[in-house]
């Protein structure tokens, strides 16, 4: 009885269960629950014989509206293995009303539901519709779930047998593949492994989809992948010719008819995600010549703007690399040079703080590393003093303190100081006491800042008198 079918399943009390009792009671559906044929074809006649909304039953639903549509039928393929699930539309029978079918789901077993909008028209329990997968979209998934069987056959071919799937997304714009593997895999390694793809590709096998007990299949050889249940018939996918195809796979996805079909095969990454897991992505079929069409104009572009020919931009990157590290060499020097002249007048202005000499002022300097070389440059000329120097590079205040050996055992740090005067520009810093760096937000307080040090010191100096 229908009652008894319904057995079998999982009995959770939400809209989903309910639903699928009722429909297997009404003799609606059969035992099995809806009839899911995704390999036929992209297109199948059926009935609506459930609507859900919001969470809720309902057997009427009007434009706009966000539904779960069940049917007796679907040709739709439901996400499972990595493969991400159709879309489409369904169109009842008589044209007046068509629902965007974006996702479609298998909540419990035996129900599938198609999640969409109805963009037009009214939907009621009964009604006769088209369901249409949108087949250019399921066509770039099919190549690119017929490619991760490819690249899996030539990931253990290249690295070894103790490669195996661990995880994958077959999408229709990209592919993504998990594997085991203790170590990155090199460009050229990947390259080689590319080009094998491709071959494979232009040989155009033949792709065969074929039912047989698991046993059957595994004593045959096919590959049975990570963590997937299998019952005892399965389905499983051969690529070339018998006896020794070229690979053969358990496998319920969507696929090719012939390899040749991917077109193109090019990898677009390779990464670590996890201790010796690694993860590879690639592009298909037009969205591989969309990939590489890209990359091409980007060269002619390139080779446009350099007024270089694409044969020779390598060259021509190389030498305005040399040029640009060159220029950088002067310029770096330059500014060595302007330092030095702008140091030797400071040491020409230095005042005296309680008998301490004092060297305070903003200089022009490109980052932390001048001003610091600028502190070294007092240390190595002054036998005795203070140097506290400020910049702005970036619109960030730079700040270096630099005490002489015998004012640090005198108990001057250079820590103490910079902190003061840090804290007029906003910032802070520290370091040793010979030598203290800071930072600041406020550049407009620079001077402010400077001109405070010569009452800082004495302060630090009344202080350690005391």
């Amino acid at each position: 009885s229908g009652a008894g079918a319904f057995g079998q399943y999982e009995t959770i009390d939400n809209v989903y269960s309910k639903l699928l009792g009722e429909l297997i009671e009404k003799g609606l559906l059969g035992n099995q629950g809806v009839d899911y044929d995704p390999y036929s074809g992209p297109r199948m006649e059926s009935q609506v014989i459930g609507i859900i909304q919001d969470g809720s039953r309902t057997d009427q639903a009007i434009t706009g509206q966000e539904v779960e549509i069940v049917t007796v039928a679907t040709p739709f393929y439901v996400e499972a293995g990595g493969e991400v699930s159709d879309t489409g539309r369904i169109i009842t029978t008589n044209f007046e009303t068509e629902i965007k079918i974006q996702d479609v789901q298998q909540p419990i077993p035996g129900l599938i539901v198609h999640i969409g909008r109805i963009m037009r028209g009214h939907l009621s329990d009964g009604f006769y519709v088209n369901l249409e997968v949108d087949d250019q979209r399921r066509w770039d998934i099919r190549r690119n779930h017929t490619a991760t069987h490819i690249l899996h056959k030539e990931l253990r071919a290249k690295l070894g047998k103790h490669v195996t799937q661990q995880g994958s997304l077959v999408a229709p714009d990209r592919l993504r593949f998990d594997f085991s593997h203790h170590q990155a895999v090199d460009p050229v390694s990947l390259r080689q492994m590319e080009r094998s793809i491709n071959e494979a590709i232009l040989e155009n096998l033949p792709v065969a989809a074929e039912y047989m007990s698991r046993k059957e299949a595994i004593a045959a050889g096919a590959m049975a992948l990570f963590g997937e249940k299998y019952g005892e018939v399965v389905r499983t996918i051969k690529i070339g010719d018998s006896p020794n195809p070229y690979s053969f796979e358990l496998c319920g996805g969507l696929h090719v008819r012939a390899s040749g079909d991917i077109g193109l095969f090019h990898f677009t990454s390779e990464e670590a995600v996890g201790a010796g897991l690694r993860r590879v992505e690639a592009v298909t079929g037009r969205y591989a010549q969309k990939y590489v069409m890209d990359r091409l104009l980007l060269l002619e572009r390139l080779a446009m703007n350099l007024n270089s020919p694409v044969s020779e931009l390598e060259n021509k990157i190389k030498i305005i690399l040399e040029d640009n590290r060159s220029l950088n060499r002067e310029v770096s020097r330059l500014h060595q040079t302007q330092a030095r002249i702008e140091f030797e007048k400071l040491l020409q202005q230095m005042q005296e703080v309680n008998g301490v000499p004092l060297m305070v002022s903003q200089v022009r300097v490109p980052d932390m590393d001048g001003l610091r070389e600028m502190a070294d440059w007092f240390r190595d000329r002054v036998t005795s003093g203070v140097a506290v120097l400020g910049a702005v590079v970036n619109g960030k205040v730079l700040l270096v303190v630099a005490v002489t050996d015998d004012l640090v055992s005198s108990g001057i740090k250079a820590g103490d100081l910079i902190g003061n005067v840090a804290k007029i520009v906003g910032g802070g810093g520290g370091g040793r006491p010979t030598l203290a760096q800071a930072g600041g937000k406020d550049p407009d307080k620079l001077p402010e800042a400077l001109s405070a040090v010569p009452e800082i010191l004495t302060r630090n100096l009344r202080s350690k008198a005391d």
